[in-house]
């Protein structure tokens, strides 16, 4: 998994991937800031293209499947290039699954993808005071 604008030990995801080692491997690429989603950093646009480049890279061991978290928002944020995007997920070895997350996906990735899906909220807990939860949202 290659995380765009999440830094290192920052989620929950990190705990799964020790647990799931070596079988899974966690590479973030962010800072523990949150990014300006109005202005994002030069910081921020550099660590979401070095978080390309790595995908790009990890695609040369033909991984099962190779999950981009937060990429559709990185696409959002002006990040990365659409075009860009599009070429990775079209460089794939045929026995990779790639996996793109994140909000307002791109009509072109869409397109692109043989399943898509979007979660929307229809109650949460955090909506009457509630903080995170162990083991739920972190």
């Amino acid at each position: 998994m290659v995380q765009f604008l999440k830094c290192k030990g920052c989620t929950g995801e990190h705990k799964s991937a020790l647990l799931l080692a070596p079988n899974f491997e966690l590479h973030s690429f962010g800072r523990e800031e949150l990014v300006n989603a109005k202005k994002p950093g030069e910081m921020d646009k550099q660590l979401a293209r070095d978080a390309l480049e790595f995908a790009k890279s990890a695609l040369s061991r033909a991984p099962d499947i190779l999950i981009l978290d937060e990429i559709n928002v990185a696409l959002n944020m002006g990040l990365v290039k659409l075009a860009d995007v599009i070429a990775l997920v079209k460089s794939r070895p045929k026995e990779t699954s790639i996996v793109l997350t994140g909000r307002n996906a791109p009509k072109e990735i869409i397109a692109l993808a043989n399943i898509a899906t979007e979660m929307r909220e229809l109650k949460h807990h955090y909506n009457k005071g509630f903080g995170a939860k162990l083991g739920i949202d972190y």
